[in-house]
């Protein structure tokens, strides 16, 4: 039961995230539609669109650098540490652009 509730999460997850883009103005390239997938996993707590903490309104590189910040354990957090161990440098950096570009679309 765990693994289909899990499963079920992601599911809902993808499918914000997928959804949300679903309106957008041009079709998303290969690159755009991986970062997407990628951000998947913080619509649940930062919304599919950044809003719930303001992702959108910040530049790539300053999410990219707290992102690696938290990685790296150059500064306290108790979730997001853990979570920005689980993506590699490339895919911070992949994260970090598709919220700042979010206000553009």
């Amino acid at each position: 039961m765990p693994i289909t509730r899990k499963l079920g999460l992601g599911a809902v997850v993808m499918s914000m995230t997928l959804g949300s883009m679903a309106f957008a103005a041009e079709p998303l390239t290969d690159a755009e539609l991986q970062a997407a997938v990628l951000a998947g996993g913080c619509a649940g707590c930062h919304g599919t669109d950044g809003n719930l903490s303001g992702l959108s309104s910040r530049s790539a590189s300053v999410l990219e650098r707290q992102l690696l910040n938290f990685k790296y354990e150059r500064v306290p957090s108790t979730v997001m540490t853990r979570i920005a161990k689980g993506f590699t440098d490339d895919e911070i950096g992949e994260i970090a652009r598709y919220f700042a570009q979010l206000d553009a679309r």
